[in-house]
């Protein structure tokens, strides 16, 4: 790859609770103009920072869209209040529920998802209405939650009637899931007509073996014995809202995002599920910016066999492969890997991929993301020239 100019694409995520992803983008852009100035080259370099529907969705969106950033008092997922973030852009809303309701605002010690709550995230969504918009984008990653997106609509005029008929008291969390008798929605919808876009990027279904609880409940601080009272809780909310709103979400892909939430956005809130990175590619444009480089430069934190369920790196790639010039060159720069990894590269896929904490203790490595980013993407470009 020895030209005079080499046009280059930079598109990562964020390095999770590390470096964000305009910040590795802005890494990356260095290590590529400091491999040029060595070689003589010219560098033509494209920043497109992106997400798949979690940390790092509102920033993505709102420049691409030429929009602004909103900050808003709402609940947080332990009851507290919290600063939220979100985008208003035109018409349309830009949220992330992580902003409400995420893992990294609930200390170690107090993650227990039987009582955290998404009801903040409902008041995020009202926030975003009061703005007049007609269509919402939702990214769901990163929560701390196994409500199944109850306290969201809690939020919204939502309500959830326990034995007897009566409302159940309090704000909806993990724990009254198996209270839910009947769901109730309130008169005139809930939107009102805004559209719901859903910016998922898993697939697990609600309950069972692939469910919220099962597989995203330990990591919330969930033990045994809580896994299978939320897995059986979800299972009954399921069921309530398949009979009381006709909509059952149970088996589908994506509605166990987000500790349900997915499910409970479709069931009650009537949005739409969409791949988060798909979504994202195609606000910030990236069939055409990818049609004429020579290079595309994306990365995340951790790339593994998880990567092909519609993480960044992935969606990158194939967008490249398909809209990009035959032999473009693709690219990650990456924290770690893990298993799986091997089928992400090859032929029609992943050129290769960097390690860029390897040889460093990962404390160490996590707080000096950006100069590791840099050097490393510098190496990889010196050897492409």
């Amino acid at each position: 790859m020895v030209n005079r100019k080499l046009r280059v694409l930079v598109s990562p995520d964020s390095f999770k609770e590390s470096l964000a992803a305009v910040d590795v983008a802005a890494a990356m852009e260095r290590g590529v103009k400091a491999a040029c100035e060595w070689k003589k080259v010219e560098a033509v370099v494209d920043l497109c920072p992106v997400a798949d529907g979690g940390e790092g969705t509102v920033d993505a969106l709102v420049t691409a869209m030429g929009g602004e950033v909103r900050i808003d008092e709402v609940s947080g997922p332990l009851g507290e209040r919290v600063e939220a973030k979100w985008g208003l852009c035109g018409d349309v809303g830009v949220i992330e529920m992580a902003e409400a309701a995420g893992l990294g605002l609930v200390p170690s010690e107090l993650r227990n998802p039987m009582t955290t709550t998404t009801y903040g995230v409902g008041e995020l969504i009202e926030c975003a209405m009061k703005q007049g918009v007609k269509r919402i984008v939702m990214g769901i990653g990163g929560s701390a939650t196994n409500d199944g997106g109850c306290g969201m609509a809690q939020a919204l005029g939502v309500a959830f009637l326990g034995e007897g008929g009566e409302e159940i008291e309090g704000v909806m969390c993990g724990e009254k899931l198996g209270e839910v008798r009947r769901v109730v929605m309130p008169e005139g919808g809930v939107l009102g007509g805004v559209r719901l876009d859903v910016a998922c990027d898993v697939k697990n279904v609600l309950c069972g073996l692939n469910g919220a609880a099962m597989v995203y409940g330990p990591q919330k601080g969930a033990d045994v014995a809580t896994v299978k009272e939320l897995d059986t809780g979800l299972g009954n909310l399921g069921e309530v809202m398949k009979r009381d709103l006709g909509v059952d979400v149970r088996m589908i892909a994506g509605a166990g995002a987000a500790g349900g939430l997915g499910g409970g956005a479709m069931a009650m809130l009537g949005g739409e599920l969409q791949s988060g990175i798909d979504l994202v590619l195609d606000a910030v444009g990236f069939a055409e910016r990818v049609k004429d480089v020579d290079l595309v430069l994306t990365g995340e934190g951790k790339m593994d066999g998880q990567s092909l369920e519609g993480k960044v790196v992935w969606g990158v790639t194939q967008m490249s492969r398909r809209y990009g010039q035959e032999g473009v060159k693709v690219w990650a720069g990456v924290g770690c890997v893990g298993a799986g990894v091997e089928n992400i590269v090859g032929d029609g896929k992943l050129s290769g991929y960097v390690v860029v904490s390897e040889g460093h203790e990962i404390e160490w490595a996590m707080a000096h993301t950006a100069e590791l980013v840099e050097e490393g993407i510098e190496d990889v470009v010196k050897g492409l020239l």
